[in-house]
Order: C-alpha cells, then sequence, then structure tokens
C-alpha cells in the first residue's frame, strides 16, 4: 500500500493553514496549480511517497516537493523540480513508523538531482533508482547489499514523443559523476550499474572506463 506523508491538497494549503473544502464555483479561476513545496515542508517526511513492506520496512518510491500540482486534474509533474534531496532512515506509516530499506525501482529518475544523502537503514537500490540525474558523486553506506541495473546511469540518449513521425531525442544521465564513495565492502558489477563501461568493471574499488567521462568508485567521504 502506498502512502505519502503530504496532506490532501484540499486540507493543507501553504504549510499549514486550512482552507478546508475548495469549491471551485467559487474560486474557479482563483488558482490552477500551486507548487507541492507550498504547501508540505521541504526535506521533510512529508515529502516522500513510499509503500508499507508490512514488516515493518518501506520502499521509498519518489519525492514530491517542489513539483508542480494541478488541483483541478490532481496530477503532479516532479520532473526538473528537484535538486538535492536527503532521505531519511524512517518514514511515518498508518500503524507507525517503518524503516527504509529500499530506494524503489525509478524512484528519482529524471529528476536533475544534484546531490542525494542515502541513510544507513537502505538494503537495496532499486533499477534506474537515480539514473536520468546531474550527480557528481554518491555514498553508498555499508548497509546496501544489492544495487540495481542503470541505479547511477551515466549518459545516454533517451527517446520521447513524436514529432512529424520522428522520434525526438535528448541526452540524459549522470553526466557529471566522477566519484562513487562505495562503503558496503563488497562489489557490484558497476558496468551495469552506471552502464556504458567498455571494459568489465566487477570490483569492489577501481575505475569504471565510460566513453562519457570515467568514473572512480573508492571508500570514504567527499572531502
Amino acid at each position: 500500500m502506498k502512502h505519502s506523508g503530504q496532506y490532501e491538497v484540499n486540507d493543507h494549503i501553504n504549510d499549514g493553514i486550512y482552507f478546508g473544502e475548495i469549491d471551485y464555483s467559487d474560486v474557479e479561476d482563483f488558482i490552477s496549480q500551486v507548487t507541492i513545496d507550498s504547501w508540505c515542508r521541504p526535506k521533510s517526511e512529508e515529502c516522500f511517497e513510499f509503500s508499507d513492506n508490512g514488516d515493518g520496512t518501506a520502499t521509498l518510491d519518489g519525492y514530491l516537493c517542489g513539483a508542480t500540482f494541478d488541483i483541478k486534474t490532481g496530477i503532479y509533474n516532479t520532473e526538473g523540480k528537484i535538486l538535492d534531496v536527503n532521505i531519511p532512515s524512517q518514514l511515518t506509516g498508518k500503524n507507525g513508523k517503518l524503516t527504509v530499506t529500499t530506494i524503489g525501482e525509478y524512484a528519482f529518475n529524471d529528476s536533475q538531482l544534484t546531490s542525494v544523502t542515502i541513510p544507513d537503514s537502505v538494503t537495496t537500490i532499486g533499477m534506474e533508482a537515480f539514473a536520468y540525474n546531474q550527480l557528481i558523486y554518491v555514498v553508498i553506506p555499508n548497509s546496501v547489499t544489492t544495487i540495481e541495473e542503470n541505479a547511477f546511469k551515466k549518459g545516454g540518449w533517451i527517446q520521447y514523443g513524436l514529432d512529424n513521425d520522428e522520434y525526438k531525442k535528448r541526452y540524459y544521465g549522470n553526466d557529471p559523476l566522477t566519484t562513487i564513495y562505495n562503503n558496503t565492502g563488497r562489489s557490484f558489477d558497476w558496468k551495469s550499474i552506471v552502464g556504458g563501461s567498455i571494459t568489465d568493471a566487477n570490483f569492489e574499488t577501481g575505475t569504471i572506463n565510460n566513453p562519457s567521462g570515467n568514473v572512480t568508485v573508492t571508500t570514504g567521504y567527499p572531502s
């Protein structure tokens, strides 16, 4: 079951000020969109969408604050709105606190993310969880045991939409990514995780030879 720490838009707007039910006949043109960070507290747990795994743990499915929300349609768009995220180790579900153990597939993909803090409660980073961003480095805590394919995808082209019967293309990927701090004490298939490596890269520390720029996998933390 998915949850969000956020309140419904018709209950709370502008960080806790109560408006009650919105009568569109009275406020037809009053407002068409709000940004989610105007009615949740940015970087708090209210911003995270998550699933209760049923065992006291949670899978983080996405980050909502900073998205554009259309009140009438109920649709939000996070693309291009997120810059940095500090993922909490716990989130509050309907039945109490849940430990965040999994960052779900596509949770932060295509979000122009420039930095992320991953807590040491996380054991799994899902497929393309942080793909298509602008990360310069990432620190992986010692709790992580599984990193899935293209979790930190670097460089590439994506096709989207149709324009005169031809697919449009745009560049994507963690192009600035230069360093991964692997503090797990484990080896991973970085060729699969980062993508594009011209050589095998299954190791604990080493260099990923990526055509878009090499990535150093080391231990420790950025200075």
